[in-house]
């Protein structure tokens, strides 16, 4: 299932086609049925995490982490 999710990305990334965005939509909701989780409880993980974590409505994406030793 990976490799079809790659290859749909791939798709996406390539031609920035609407539909190539649908396809990869599909292998995820297929990949959720594999793994047991359904698409409501999946959508509470994300607005969770985005919740936490934020999400990319500003469009702003993190490029570095850098930590600080603790002297």
């Amino acid at each position: 299932m990976n490799k079809k999710l790659q290859e749909e990305l791939n798709e996406y990334l390539k031609d920035d086609n609407i539909e190539e965005l649908a396809d990869l939509e599909e292998v995820l909701r297929a990949i959720l049925v594999i793994k047991g989780i359904d698409y409501k409880e999946f959508e509470d993980i994300r607005l969770n995490k985005a919740k936490q974590k934020g999400a990319f409505s500003k469009r702003f994406f993190l490029i570095s982490v850098s930590e600080e030793s603790e002297s």
